[in-house]
């Protein structure tokens, strides 16, 4: 019989290359590789799996046991990878089946998941007086402003400088009242201000502006989220920005839209939403309190090497009152930064975001304004068959989270806020990785 780390060895192999090849392009074959680490691994802990609570009497059965319940973690993982992954290829029954055995209960509809797929138009709500909840503006930027940001970004050391990727969420808080210092990005927020003013007229009691970055490949994504100040959530308080906004710098194409969903923090979920593909030069705005997120990409294979990535500049315009956070002396090591820093000229990487001269007038002409495709119900729930009814939870693990939260194991949105306000750590998702040293061996007790 097989040892637990040796079974684990090598289905741990076999998932890695099962993600490798789902990255290179997602098809029937990669939901096979799939398929066969959950099966592998499900029959081996058939097997071994010990009955009862019982502690491991010699240090043999406690290494035993440990790979053990490092399979079973694993097999958590492929099978959320498998259901994403059914859900990109219009397989939602196979999707909704490894849901539930993980023990999920809502999701994402397949209008979201399946972002690329043919699917109906639907068209939006009739207008209202109030504000309007979301807006998109195509070539929103003058030319030199927006070819001098994406230079700037693509050629700067704000990326190594911040040790990106991180784990650790940052951004910069800038004064939308005239620098102490000028740069590039008082630049751009002063003019994605002003841009947006007609339609959204309360930006005019903006203060600050709170801007961040990301690079992405096609597969990535981002968790549903709010927009919150940190320093005042901590304390129990709920605040949020004026207007958030996401500016498309490099775009892949077919890549993971973003989704900005009718759901504010604690409030009832008026259950639709809007999707907004990227493009460059692309603005995207909406209610600084609204709940959104970047779908998970659908791997396709690249067509340049390197291949795209998704790079955007996300300015969030706070009024009076926002908590800032001061600027470590050093970026690195990742665990210094903040968010809402305030923007400090001490540090390389903003060299190469010197402003422009002149700085180039909006058109005397409004933008044209659009709206991001319709999608009137962003949630679902999760129907298992009824040979997979029996199994709930069946491959789930407390001690495996998964952090994109477009699945849920309530059965409303409300578990998305109750997550956010439970402060709960949001660790990275990844592959369990066998230990550098087995674990610490007990000593045998003498018999008498």
């Amino acid at each position: 019989m097989n040892s637990a780390s040796l079974v684990y060895e090598r289905v741990s192999l076999k998932l890695e290359a099962a993600e490798v090849r789902r990255e290179a392009g997602l098809d029937d074959n990669s939901l096979k590789s799939l398929a066969q680490v959950i099966d592998e691994a499900s029959i081996f802990l058939e097997e071994s799996v010990p009955e009862g609570d019982s502690e491991a009497e010699d240090e043999e059965e406690e290494e035993e046991e440990y790979y053990v319940h490092q399979l079973i973690k694993l097999r958590a993982v492929a099978c959320y990878q498998l259901a994403l992954s059914s859900f990109q290829l219009s397989k939602s029954p196979e999707g909704d089946d490894y849901l539930h055995k993980l023990g999920f209960k809502l999701r994402l509809s397949d209008e979201v998941l399946k972002y690329n797929g043919n699917r109906p138009l639907h068209p939006p709500p009739p207008p209202t007086s109030l504000p309007p909840s979301h807006c998109i503006i195509d070539e929103a930027l003058p030319s030199s402003l927006f070819s001098q940001l994406h230079e700037s970004f693509a050629a700067s050391e704000f990326w190594s400088a911040h040790g990106y990727p991180t784990d650790r969420f940052f951004s910069y808080n800038l004064p939308l009242s005239p620098p102490s210092f000028p740069s590039l990005l008082h630049q751009l927020s002063s003019t994605v201000r002003s841009l947006l003013l007609p339609s959204f007229p309360s930006l005019e009691s903006a203060s600050s502006a709170e801007i961040w970055a990301h690079s992405r490949t096609s597969e990535g994504h981002h968790q549903l989220h709010y927009d919150l100040d940190e320093v005042a959530l901590a304390r129990g308080e709920i605040c949020s920005p004026i207007v958030s906004t996401v500016l498309f710098l490099e775009t892949i194409a077919g890549g993971s839209p973003t989704l900005v969903c009718n759901k504010k923090i604690n409030e009832e979920d008026r259950g639709d939403g809007y999707l907004c593909e990227g493009k460059p030069n692309r603005l995207l705005a909406f209610d600084g309190s609204l709940l959104h997120a970047v779908v998970p990409g659908i791997p396709a294979a690249p067509l340049s090497s390197p291949p795209p990535r998704r790079i955007t500049v996300m300015i969030g315009f706070w009024g009076s009152g926002v908590n800032t956070t001061p600027t470590p002396t050093k970026l690195q090591p990742s665990d210094n930064l903040r968010p809402n820093m305030v923007l400090s000229n001490s540090h390389s990487w903003l060299a190469s975001f010197a402003p422009i001269s002149p700085l180039p007038p909006l058109p005397s002409s409004a933008p044209k304004v659009m709206s991001g495709e319709y999608v009137p119900k962003v949630w679902v729930s999760v129907k298992p068959s009824s040979e997979a009814s029996s199994s709930f939870e069946e491959y789930h693990d407390e001690e495996v989270y998964f952090t994109g939260r477009f699945f849920l194991r309530t059965n409303s949105s409300q578990g998305v806020d109750d997550e956010v306000l439970s402060g709960m750590p949001v660790p990275p998702t990844s592959l369990p990785t066998p230990p550098s040293s087995p674990p610490a061996k007990k000593k045998r007790k003498a018999s008498r």
